[in-house]
């Protein structure tokens, strides 16, 4: 399984669900690899993209999640995939959505001196 997370500065006023629905028609035009099982989904203020892709050629079962938020201005991409996949992945999959999330940590005392 390979896990990252992207991080780039949001445009005012666009949601998760927005920067999911780019990302989502540029990854077509870019790439059109034949993506099977597309959900797109939106839960609370996340928004994700999942799909896979099969291939004959050499055997693989690729599974993809790209777990999308807009924090305090911020754009943040969790891409989660996992390759072969197989039918417990999609439990595997909502178990990490499940147990990501934001935490505000205060500053430490030297910084605000």
């Amino acid at each position: 399984m390979m896990v990252s997370l992207f991080l780039e500065k949001a445009k005012p006023g666009r949601d998760a669900a927005a920067y999911r629905d780019d990302y989502w028609k540029r990854l077509q035009k870019k790439d059109p690899a034949n993506r099977q099982d597309v959900r797109l989904r939106e839960q609370g203020d996340m928004a994700t993209l999942e799909f896979r892709i099969k291939v004959v050629v050499i055997p693989l079962d690729y599974r993809s999640l790209n777990a999308m938020w807009v924090r305090d201005g911020v754009w943040v991409d969790l891409h989660i995939s996992r390759g072969p996949s197989g039918p417990d992945d999609q439990a595997l999959f909502e178990n990490i959505l499940a147990t990501a999330r934001f935490e505000d940590q205060p500053q430490p005392a030297s910084a605000n001196r």
